[in-house]
């Protein structure tokens, strides 16, 4: 055999390929399967190892291949996966799972055995790099687990042991560490992860800076667009709303014939072609909102966006509005979704908030710009291709833009909310997660279902109660 491992023994016997594995017995009873390769490409899968320390397994294969250049042998976490999925995520729950794992001793001291063997035949699945890894990660960062057992259950994959060390780094960190949420260049840290774990960070920091409210000095932008007649009722109802309570702003409510004239005027005959592209409402309203609020600053919002509905509410986002426009500031919203299973924590690009000519803007309009003229034909106007200029476009911006050189975060207190305000020379950037959104407005940033909170009971784009 080819192999140079201590823990594997190989001999050919004529046309049968005698395996034996030397690693204990908790070890091997996580084995799933062996896949093992030839140097000429050929491969072989023996399912159901099974064996005993020392005792081996004898599997039949194709006479003349009986030196294998390569082997591996997967090893079956799906117990740990599924219960890991079942989790709601809450404080405590991570050490639970873990406690549990231990109870189970023969198969807990596997883990561990194979976690610290070194051995590079033993790999997982795609889903543990892919699911299993980023879902334990986020919870660790969520709740600040700090027991060595995590080191055990993300120690089978390079990836897994690169976001360990990485955890372990974060966890004690300040806001003063901001480069803390880089990883080396051997690896890149998904951006839902870092955000997360920024979020986390401002919920450490020591010291806050008191949002301090701008005082009104003009009018501000404010841009809605709906394309589709007639609008219906409900959407109608919020224009109607966000005009009469905010008289002090611009509003401009565009459809597609107001947006083609407006972008003929204000920008380049570029931005006019992919404009008439765009068939899709969606896709029309993400190109827009980004060039007008990149050009005049000021607010963007989508037509379901909810009104606050108090006095102390409305008056809140219209210090808000004020102070993005006068501080230098763009402000984005950060979904926030904790369910079984699901962790997500991304930007979205359904509110926009930002003083005129903000630098950040301009570099979204230009990567907006190459985006779309990226995109294949056949994704324009479908929820792929509406997704990856919206949501995925500003979460991998925001991404870079918290790890560029020289950036501070700083804890911005309002009320009772903190939240991360990340500073460098010549800009701002807020991130309001839906936490922080609904504590300070007492609404939803959005109507839309998939922004919607774990636990409201109200259905916001129907306005009722949900039994």
């Amino acid at each position: 055999m080819n192999l140079s491992n201590p823990y594997w023994h190989c001999t050919g016997r004529g046309n049968r390929l005698l395996i034996r594995c030397l690693h204990p017995r908790p070890t091997t009873q996580l084995i799933r399967h062996l896949t093992l390769t030839w140097d000429d490409g050929t491969s072989r899968r023996a399912e159901g190892l099974g064996c005993r320390s020392g005792a081996g397994s004898d599997y039949e294969i194709d006479a003349g291949s009986t030196s294998p250049s390569s082997m591996q042998a997967e090893l079956d976490l799906r117990h740990e996966y599924e219960s890991l999925r079942q989790l709601r995520p809450q404080a405590g729950v991570i050490d639970q799972w873990l406690e549990g794992l231990r109870r189970n001793k023969k198969r807990w001291r596997g883990l561990v055995l194979a976690a610290n063997s070194g051995d590079p035949t033993l790999t997982v699945t795609k889903h543990y790099n892919k699911r299993f890894t980023p879902l334990l990660c986020k919870l660790a960062i969520l709740f600040g687990v700090n027991d060595p057992g995590l080191a055990v259950v993300m120690g089978f994959s390079p990836r897994g042991r690169q976001l360990h060390a990485w955890l372990m780094l974060i966890q004690p960190a300040t806001p003063l560490h901001l480069p803390l949420l880089q990883l080396n260049p051997q690896g890149e840290l998904g951006h839902e992860v870092r955000l997360l774990a920024l979020s986390r960070m401002i919920k450490q920091a020591d010291r806050h800076n008191p949002f301090a409210p701008a005082a009104p000095l003009g009018t501000v932008p404010l841009l809605q667009y709906w394309e589709g007649s007639p609008i219906p009722e409900d959407i109608e109802v919020q224009f109607q709303n966000w005009e009469a309570t905010f008289s002090e702003a611009q509003i401009q409510r565009l459809d597609a014939t107001g947006a083609l004239d407006w972008i003929k005027e204000n920008s380049e005959h570029e931005d006019f072609e992919r404009f008439q592209r765009c068939w899709h409402p969606a896709m029309q309203s993400d190109l827009l909102r980004v060039l007008f609020v990149a050009r005049n600053g000021g607010v963007y919002l989508d037509g379901d966006t909810p009104l606050p509905s108090t006095n102390l509410t409305q008056e809140r986002w219209r210090q808000l509005m004020h102070y993005c426009h006068q501080n230098n500031v763009l402000a984005v919203c950060i979904n926030s979704i904790s369910r079984p299973g699901d962790i997500r924590y991304y930007a979205v690009n359904c509110c926009i908030w930002a003083s005129p000519l903000h630098v950040k803007m301009q570099e979204w309009v230009e990567r907006h710009r190459q985006a779309f003229d990226d995109l294949p034909c056949e994704l324009i106007g479908t929820p792929q291709g509406i997704h990856h200029l919206g949501p995925e476009l500003i979460s991998k911006l925001v991404d870079q833009w918290i790890c560029e050189p020289g950036t501070v975060l700083t804890a911005l207190q309002w009320q009772d909310v903190t939240m991360p305000l990340v500073e460098a020379i010549g800009w701002r950037l807020l991130l309001i997660d839906t936490n922080a959104y609904r504590s300070l407005f007492e609404v939803p940033f959005s109507a839309h279902a998939s922004y919607q909170g774990n636990d409201d009971p109200r259905d916001w784009k129907l306005g009722i109660a949900i039994k």
